[in-house]
């Protein structure tokens, strides 16, 4: 119930942190970026968000970094679900997201 931002700010504002409260399950897995791109060339970079934009109950953040290399942590796709759901399931399907937006496995090797 409260975002990261909200609980440093709060931290470092010396602001009372009320009650943390879990509010549905979810799991996530990082957008790497497939090969080596200068920030010239950064336009260049093809995000296809439309398949992981259909499923429900999905989100996608990119970080907006200036180039990328080769494995670069680019973004991440969240997946969530009621408290109660298989968070098993929602970690393969934020892995499965994760691989359509740029192309490349979220746990790829260089």
């Amino acid at each position: 119930n409260l975002s990261e931002f909200e609980l440093h700010f709060r931290a470092v504002m010396g602001l009372p942190i009320a009650g943390i409260h879990l509010e549905h399950a979810g799991a996530s897995a990082v957008i790497l970026a497939p090969k080596d791109v200068t920030n010239e060339e950064m336009p260049s970079l093809q995000y296809n968000f439309e398949d992981a934009l259909k499923e429900d109950r999905t989100r996608i953040r990119i970080f907006g970094k200036p180039e990328a290399h080769f494995g670069r942590r680019m973004g991440v796709v969240l997946c969530y679900g009621d408290l109660d759901a298989d968070t098993t399931a929602l970690r393969d399907k934020a892995k499965r997201l994760a691989k359509t937006v740029l192309g490349t496995d979220p746990y790829m090797k260089k």
